[in-house]
C-alpha cells in the first residue's frame, strides 16, 4: 500500500491492485502521517526557534497556521525555545537532525556559521516579530501623551540567547527624542521586588515605563498598587502582545499589538521555495504592529 501511496519507483503493480488500494484510502479518508513520514524518509522536521523567554499566545497564534500549511506539503515542523545559552542553542539543534532550521529572532551571524558547519540549513524569515520596534511604538505613544522621563522594565535575563532587545530599542528612541536616557531594571514575572523598584523610579522622576512584554508589565502594576500609588495618574505602564489578560488587567494594560496574521501566506510560500517547494511571492506583507489603547498609559 505504501509504494503506491508514495509512487515509489521500480515497482509495479497491476491497474486492478492500484485502484483496489486507492479507492480504499478514498473511503477510509486516509491522509498521509507528516510526522511519520519525516521519520521514515529521514528528512527530519523544520524546527522554528523561538526566544528563550517563555512562549505565550502570541507566538502560538503566528506558529499554528504555519505549521497547518507546513503539513500540507508533507513537511513536519516544530516549535522549541531555545536554550539561554547560544551554543547549547546549536548542539540542542544538531541533536535534532532537523531538515532545516527558522529562527524567530535574529540569531546572529555565528550561530548560522555553528549550523552551516553541521549541514543544517537555516531558512530565513523574510520578517518577523523581532523586525518591528517595540521600543519605538512604546516611546512614541508616550511621548504623544505628554511623558518625557522613562523607565524600561526589562526580563530577568535580558543577556540570554534569543531575547529581544527591546530595551536597547527603548533607548535609542529616547535618544532619537533627546530624552534623558531611561533607567533599565530586570523584573520577575511573580512581581517580587516590583513595589521598590517602582518606587525608586517615581522617585527618580520617572513618569511612565516601557514594559519588555505584558507579564512583566503586570509585574510592574503589581507595585504600582503595593507602593499605593495609582496608574496612570502617578506611573504609566505601556506593555507588548497584547495578550488576552491584558484587557482584564489593573487597570487595563495599555499594549503594543501585533496582526500576527497579516502576510502569514506570504511568509510560509517563502519559506517553502527557500525548500524548493514551489515558487517565491513577488511581494511580501509586514505584519502589523500597533498600539492598543487602554486605561495604564
Amino acid at each position: 500500500m505504501s509504494y503506491i501511496l508514495n509512487g515509489k519507483s521500480g515497482v509495479s503493480f497491476r491497474d486492478e491492485t492500484r485502484e483496489s488500494v486507492l479507492r480504499a484510502v478514498d473511503e477510509l479518508g486516509y491522509h498521509p502521517n507528516p510526522a511519520a513520514r519525516s521519520l521514515a524518509d529521514g528528512s527530519g522536521p523544520v524546527v522554528f526557534v523561538a526566544s528563550s523567554e517563555p512562549l505565550n499566545e502570541v507566538t502560538s497564534a503566528a506558529f499554528g497556521p504555519i505549521a497547518q500549511a507546513f503539513a500540507r506539503h508533507g513537511i513536519l515542523s516544530t516549535l522549541i525555545r531555545a536554550s539561554p545559552d547560544a551554543r547549547r542553542a546549536v548542539d540542542d539543534l544538531v541533536a535534532l537532525r532537523p531538515r532545516a532550521v527558522a529562527f524567530v529572532f535574529p540569531p546572529g551571524e555565528h550561530v548560522e556559521r555553528w549550523l552551516a558547519s553541521e549541514g543544517i540549513r537555516v531558512i530565513a524569515m523574510p520578517f518577523s516579530l523581532a523586525s518591528l520596534s517595540v521600543g519605538e511604538a512604546q516611546v512614541s505613544y508616550l511621548v504623544a501623551q505628554g511623558h518625557d522621563r522613562l523607565a524600561i522594565a526589562d526580563v530577568r535575563h535580558a543577556d540570554h540567547f534569543g531575547v529581544l532587545g527591546r530595551a536597547r530599542e527603548v533607548a535609542t528612541a529616547c535618544a532619537e527624542r533627546g530624552l534623558p536616557e531611561p533607567p533599565i531594571a530586570g523584573v520577575n514575572r511573580n512581581g517580587e521586588g516590583a513595589r521598590e523598584l517602582v518606587e525608586q523610579w517615581t522617585r527618580a522622576g520617572v513618569t511612565a515605563v516601557c514594559a519588555y512584554n505584558d507579564e512583566i508589565a503586570l509585574a510592574v502594576l503589581h507595585g504600582v498598587r503595593e507602593a499605593g500609588l495609582r496608574c496612570p495618574d502617578d506611573l504609566a505602564v505601556i506593555g507588548c502582545d497584547d495578550l488576552t489578560v491584558a484587557s482584564v488587567a489593573a487597570p487595563p494594560l495599555t499594549t503594543v499589538g501585533f496582526e500576527v496574521t497579516t502576510g502569514l501566506d506570504d511568509l510560509v510560500a517563502e519559506m517553502l521555495a527557500q525548500l524548493g517547494i514551489g515558487p517565491a511571492p513577488d511581494t511580501l506583507a509586514a505584519p502589523i504592529a500597533r498600539v492598543i489603547v487602554r486605561q495604564s498609559a
